[in-house]
């Protein structure tokens, strides 16, 4: 009987006859000890110029996966999303199931300090035990039960678990994206808009409102301020209009930078069916005390009185005269939005509220227009809560546009709150 075409040729890399360098048994051993040596960007490069696939594909996704969990849980340390261990830079973590003498140390599935035969073992226990390998797994000395690296991070605990490196690619796209959007970035990282998904997109905008709120408490504006309040949503219920109103001041910057501000949400205003949202009372702007940021303006000639900059609204005027204020405005009911006046000390100002007129409408672009603004029916008529972490979300970027030094306050404050 003939030999078939496949039995009589030869590899091109064992030599050996049978099988071709596609499916070369002997080089995707090579391939699979390359990348577990984490030589694999050269030699990898060469074993696929060769034309490595079938069994070489298969150990070089294996090691990939695993030194990509592992190159994942190194950098959320980096970035400040891992507690801190008991035992320093052995980084061990009491069990989270257990009293304070059983200790997660070593984890069981990582390519340091462990062999192929230890990690073929830890492996297999955990596929009895039913784990998915996408993450790290920590082992308690005392109890011996399988426990997520999750665990031992502060982001939320998700009832169906990501994959690791997946998790790190979630967070670089919502940090380095100027407008968080869930269903853009679950497109973008490869997952579905799950309960895990939407928990860790939560948790990491209520994480950059809580630090960019404590922020803004210790801002100090001078020279020229502009205030104004602004209508963000508007919720029907009962009957009735509910408007969440917010209040703000914003200094006019001296150079390039970013116009510092400062802004807080009104208590929810309820109205006719048929009216507008009414302007900001006296009673809500001293309730949140933003007056108290303005202070005097340091010169080469010494301190000079800001001035505040607003509408036609009469609370204005007793406002500046309590806060020590100079005072300034245009009534846009009488068709005045710009106008410009001698002001001693100062020369000639250009008065108008354009500048947080544009903040109001970069807030508005920010905040989903599909949020709803109300919350749960009650007897209070109150906001949504995720408009306010919308709302000091995009104070804390506005105020830091670089994402890198955005991570590291997030960790600076994980680790304060440690």
């Amino acid at each position: 009987m003939p030999k078939r075409k496949w039995q009589s040729q030869s590899c091109q890399f064992c030599h050996c006859p049978g099988h071709n360098v596609r499916a070369c048994p002997k080089l995707a051993q090579k391939v699979f000890k390359a990348v577990q040596r984490k030589h694999s960007a050269d030699k990898v490069a060469d074993a696929v110029s060769q034309g490595a696939s079938s069994f070489a594909v298969c150990g070089i996704q294996a090691a990939l996966h695993v030194d990509a969990i592992g190159k994942a849980w190194t950098e959320l340390k980096q970035r400040g999303f891992v507690k801190s261990g008991v035992r320093g830079s052995r980084a061990s973590f009491p069990c989270p199931n257990c009293q304070h003498s059983c200790v997660c140390s070593v984890p069981l599935n990582a390519t340091q300090g462990r062999s192929a035969a230890e990690r073929r073992k830890h492996t297999e226990w955990l596929q009895r035990k039913g784990r998915q390998l996408n993450t790290v797994w920590f082992r308690g000395t005392k109890c011996g039960n399988a426990i997520s690296c999750i665990r031992f991070t502060h982001l939320p605990q998700m009832k169906y678990s990501m994959p690791l490196p997946q998790i790190l690619d979630f967070i670089k796209e919502f940090t380095e994206r100027p407008v968080p959007n869930l269903q853009d970035i679950c497109k973008r990282v490869g997952v579905s808009r799950s309960s895990s998904s939407r928990s860790l997109f939560q948790f990491l905008l209520q994480k950059e409102a809580f630090v960019g709120y404590r922020l803004m408490q210790k801002v100090q504006l001078s020279g020229i301020v502009e205030a104004d309040g602004t209508a963000l949503k508007l919720y029907k219920r009962s009957g009735h209009n509910h408007f969440i109103a917010l209040w703000g001041l914003v200094e006019r910057p001296q150079n390039q930078k970013p116009p510092r501000m400062v802004v807080y949400m009104m208590p929810v205003k309820q109205v006719a069916h048929n009216a507008v949202c009414p302007v900001e009372s006296r009673a809500d702007v001293l309730s949140c005390k933003g007056l108290e940021h303005v202070v005097s303006e340091e010169t080469d000639k010494g301190k000079v009185t800001s001035l505040l900059v607003t509408d036609g609204a009469q609370l204005y005027a007793r406002l500046a005269r309590e806060h020590g204020l100079k005072r300034r405005y245009v009534v846009h009911s009488k068709g005045q939005f710009a106008e410009k006046q001698r002001i001693s000390g100062r020369g000639t100002v250009n008065v108008n509220t354009g500048l947080i007129d544009q903040r109001w409408s970069a807030i508005k672009q920010y905040v989903p227009k599909s949020l709803n603004g109300s919350s749960k029916p009650g007897n209070t008529p109150a906001f949504c809560p995720h408009l306010w972490a919308y709302v000091y979300s995009w104070w804390f970027r506005a105020h830091f546009p670089s994402a890198k030094r955005r991570v590291d306050m997030l960790a600076n404050a994980f680790r304060e709150k440690a």
